[in-house]
């Protein structure tokens, strides 16, 4: 929790690698485009600022004039009963597990082998599962909450977007959701993040952005570490809607 929590605040959970980042940043761009500021966008510099991580930023300043109104928030908490309003973004945790696993070896955070990740208590399978499950029974009626797949946000970000902000009580015109959408595309962001990274002293060998915001995993996972992960998910895909052939990858 933000050390300043707000009842309004609207907070933007996921697993870690589940695609938050790029939700954040089309979000990010709608809001600027709908508080004015045609002339600026969301970069890999400037996203703590238009929506705060939770994990980085404690002391978190007030929404002031962007729109909405009230602050967005990134979070990869666990179940939380002080979120009141919660959108959770959800994916098929066969890429979910596969591209944890290239960005903390990046990090230089895990160094051994793929099907060691996925067995990792605090990061592989298990997790995964635990942090679903828990939003999934934890929140109450009284809660706003919201699920979206990150699947469904792949095949038609505008559509997913539109219903986004058509429940937090605003119809956008379609020109400004496509436009958020195109300033948060592979290209744009690949190009930003590497101009980021550049000049940072202790990011310059990571690719968060490494085959695009919308690709599948980035190592691949074979069908027996494809199988046990689909049985300890178990009883999240089938809540989540998930079929039975999980794709791999």
């Amino acid at each position: 929790m933000p050390a300043n929590p707000i009842s309004t605040d609207l907070y933007l959970v996921a697993y870690p690698k589940s695609g938050v980042t790029w939700l954040t940043f089309m979000m990010a761009n709608i809001n600027l485009l709908m508080s004015g500021h045609s002339d600026r966008y969301a970069t890999f510099f400037n996203i703590k600022d238009l929506v705060p991580d939770i994990h980085t930023v404690r002391d978190l300043p007030p929404a002031g004039g962007m729109f909405p109104g009230y602050r967005m928030i990134k979070s990869h908490t666990e179940y939380n009963p002080l979120y009141k309003k919660v959108v959770l973004l959800v994916r098929n945790p066969i890429d979910v597990m596969a591209s944890y696993y290239s960005f903390l070896i990046g990090l230089g955070e895990f160094s051994g082998s793929i099907d060691g990740m996925v067995d990792h208590p605090d990061y592989g399978i298990t997790a995964w599962t635990s942090h679903t499950i828990g939003w999934l029974d934890g929140v109450t009626p009284q809660a706003s909450f919201w699920f979206v797949k990150y699947e469904e946000l792949r095949t038609d970000p505008c559509a997913v977007l539109a219903e986004l902000y058509r429940l937090i009580g605003f119809e956008l015109k379609p020109d400004v959701i496509s436009t958020a959408v195109e300033r948060a595309s592979f290209e744009l962001m690949r190009g930003d993040e590497a101009r980021f990274v550049s000049r940072h002293p202790r990011l310059g060998g990571l690719e968060f952005v490494r085959r695009g915001a919308t690709s599948g995993p980035r190592v691949r996972i074979d069908e027996s570490l494809c199988q046990r992960i689909k049985k300890v998910a178990q009883p999240a895909l089938q809540r989540l809607g998930y079929q039975s052939n999980l794709p791999i990858g």
